[in-house]
C-alpha cells in the first residue's frame, strides 16, 4: 500500500465515527413520580403565574421536576375543595372547571386555585350558566395526551409523533376496563403484526421507543382521576391502572407500526372507537409539539395553543383562573411579538434581504432592520389615494367594491393594529377574525378596498388568499356599518345574514 493510501485509510478511519448516528439509547423519560414517590410539598406560590403563558423563548423549557410538580399540584388541597363545595357547583360546572384546571396545570397554572379564590362572592347562577361541559373517557384521553406532549415538550423530553399516535388509540381500546373489547385488543395485534411482519418487537428492553412513555402517562392518568375524586366527579377509568402493563408489548409495536405506516395507518377499522381515536388524532396531530419539531417551532406551538384556549375563555367566568394584570398584559404583548418576529423572519420573502449582484453600490445600500420593514409595511395614507382617484376618474371613485381574505392565522399586533384602524381611516367597512385562522371581508370605495387588501397580501404570511376586490350594484348598497372584529364561529353567520356569497376562499 502506498503512501498516499494508507493517508486515506487513515482519514476515513478517523472520520468515520462523524458520520455514524449514535447506537446508544436515549435516556428514559420520567416524571416525578418516577423520579421521587415521595412528593415534596407543595409551594403555596407554584404555579401561580401571571398571564395565560409566562414563558419567553429563553426559558420556556424547565427541569422534568418543575414541570411535574406543577402539574401534581392541578389536585385541588382542602381549601380549594371547601371553597368549591361553598359554591355548590352543578356536575357540567364542575366538569369544565375540570378540565380547564388540568389543560392549564401542564402549561404550568395552579388554574383551579386562582379561579377558587377570584370566584368567590359571585352570583351562582352566573356560574352555572357560564360554564357548562359534558365529559367523556374519549375527551379525557384527548386531554390526557395533549397535556402529556406538552408536559415532555416542556421538560426537554418531547414525545415521537409516532407515540403520541400510536397513545391515542392505545388508551382509546385499552384504557376502560369495563368498556374493554378483547376482540378489538386482539385485532389490534393481528393488524400491528400484518404491518410489521418480521420486525415485531419481542421484549420490553431498555431503550425500546415507547417503553418509557407509559410511565409517564400512567402519572398523568392517575393525577386526572384524583382530580375527578376531589370534585366529586366520576372518572372513566380506576386509580389503578396496573393492567395497562399487560399490554405494554402491543404499545411499543404500535409505535413501530405508526413509524413505519406513518400517521394515516388506522390500527383497526369500522369502529365506534376507531371513529373516536381517528378524530381525536385530527384534532391534535397538528398542534402537538414533537421530538421532529425545532426548539422555536415546539416553543411557536405551546404559545399558539396557550392563546386559542384563552381566547375560548374571554367572556366566561373561567376566566378568572388566569390571573393577568395590567403589567403582565404587556409582557405578554412582547411575548406574542417575539413569536411574530421568528415566525416572519422565517416566512418573508428573501427579496427584501437581497439585492442583486450586479448592482455596483451593493456594499452601500443599509440593510433595514425587521421594525423598518414592517414600519414601511404599515405607512399608508387613504388621503393620497383618495386625492389620486378624484383627479383621475370620478366613476371610479363612486363605485362600491367588496373583498374577501384569508389566511392561515392573523395574530401579530401590528398586523391587527393596521387591519382595524386603516380601515377605519379610509372609511371601509366589514368584519374580520383575528386569530387561526384568519378572515377579512372588507366593503368601501372600489380603488380603496384595492389598495387596501393588495397592503395586506403583501406582508409575510404562512397562507393569504384573496378573493376580489369586485363592484358591487350602488342599489344594493353595503352591508355592514362600521370595521368591527367578531369571533371565528359567527363569521359565517355575519356573511350569511349580509347575502354575501364567497366561492373562491373558505367561507365557513
Amino acid at each position: 500500500m502506498t503512501h498516499g493510501a494508507t493517508c486515506r485509510v487513515f482519514l476515513i478511519l478517523c472520520c468515520a465515527p462523524v458520520f455514524v448516528p449514535p447506537i446508544w439509547p436515549r435516556a428514559p423519560r420520567t416524571s416525578l413520580r418516577s423520579q421521587l414517590r415521595s412528593l415534596p410539598e407543595r409551594n403555596a406560590d407554584l404555579g401561580r403565574a401571571n398571564g395565560f403563558f409566562p414563558y419567553t423563548y429563553a426559558d420556556f423549557q424547565r427541569t422534568p421536576e418543575e414541570v411535574w410538580t406543577v402539574w401534581e399540584a392541578a389536585v385541588p388541597d382542602e381549601q380549594t375543595r371547601s371553597g368549591l363545595a361553598q359554591m355548590d357547583l352543578p356536575e357540567a360546572s364542575r366538569w369544565a372547571l375540570l378540565v380547564e384546571s388540568l389543560r392549564w396545570a401542564a402549561r404550568g397554572h395552579d388554574f383551579l386555585s386562582t379561579w377558587a379564590e377570584s370566584a368567590q362572592g359571585l352570583p351562582k347562577e352566573t356560574l352555572q350558566t357560564e360554564m357548562s361541559s359534558q365529559s367523556s373517557a374519549s375527551t379525557l384521553i384527548r386531554l390526557a395526551v395533549k397535556a402529556l406532549a406538552e408536559l415532555l415538550a416542556r421538560s426537554r423530553q418531547p414525545v415521537e409523533k409516532s407515540e403520541f399516535c400510536a397513545l391515542l388509540w392505545f388508551l382509546e381500546f385499552s384504557l376502560s376496563e369495563q368498556a374493554r373489547d378483547e376482540k378489538q385488543i386482539s385485532d389490534m395485534w393481528t393488524s400491528v403484526l400484518q404491518a410489521l411482519q418480521d420486525q415485531k418487537v419481542e421484549r420490553l428492553d431498555p431503550g425500546v421507543k415507547g417503553a418509557d412513555l407509559l410511565v409517564c402517562v400512567g402519572d398523568v392518568l392517575r393525577v386526572i382521576h384524583e382530580c375527578c375524586s376531589a370534585m366529586k366527579l366520576k372518572c372513566p377509568w380506576p386509580k389503578d391502572i396496573s393492567y395497562l402493563d399487560a399490554d405494554a408489548l402491543l404499545f411499543v409495536n404500535m409505535v413501530k407500526a405508526f413509524e413505519k405506516e406513518k400517521s394515516k395507518w388506522k390500527p383497526v377499522a369500522s369502529s365506534f372507537k376507531a371513529a373516536r381515536a381517528a378524530q381525536n388524532l385530527r384534532q391534535l396531530v397538528y398542534s402537538a409539539p414533537f421530538q421532529m419539531d425545532t426548539i422555536m417551532q415546539r416553543y411557536r406551538k405551546l404559545f399558539q395553543n396557550a392563546k386559542s384556549d384563552q381566547e375560548m375563555l374571554i367572556g366566561s367566568s373561567l376566566q378568572l383562573g388566569l390571573k393577568v394584570d395590567k403589567k403582565e398584559e404587556a409582557v405578554e404583548a412582547s411575548e406574542q411579538d417575539e413569536v411574530e418576529d421568528l415566525e416572519e423572519l422565517e416566512e418573508e420573502d428573501v427579496e427584501e434581504d437581497v439585492e442583486d449582484d450586479d448592482e455596483e453600490d451593493e456594499e452601500d445600500v443599509p440593510k433595514l432592520s425587521l421594525e423598518q420593514r414592517r414600519q414601511a409595511r404599515v405607512e399608508w395614507d387613504p388621503e393620497v389615494i383618495r386625492h389620486q382617484t378624484s383627479t383621475e376618474d370620478a366613476e371610479v371613485a363612486d363605485q362600491l367594491g367588496r373583498a374577501a381574505m384569508y389566511m392561515h392565522h392573523i395574530t401579530a399586533p401590528w398586523k391587527q393594529r393596521f387591519i382595524r384602524e386603516a380601515a377605519k381611516r379610509a372609511g371601509l367597512s366589514g368584519i374580520c377574525v383575528f386569530g387561526k385562522p384568519g378572515r377579512i371581508l372588507v366593503e368601501g370605495p372600489f380603488v380603496m378596498v384595492s389598495e387596501y387588501t393588495a397592503r395586506i397580501k403583501s406582508w409575510p404570511w404562512k397562507r393569504c388568499d384573496l378573493e376580489g376586490p369586485w363592484t358591487v350594484n350602488a342599489s344594493e348598497g353595503r352591508a355592514f356599518k362600521g370595521f368591527r372584529e367578531i369571533p371565528k364561529v359567527d363569521f359565517k353567520k355575519e356573511v350569511a345574514a349580509a347575502g354575501i356569497s364567497l366561492k373562491g376562499i373558505r367561507a365557513s
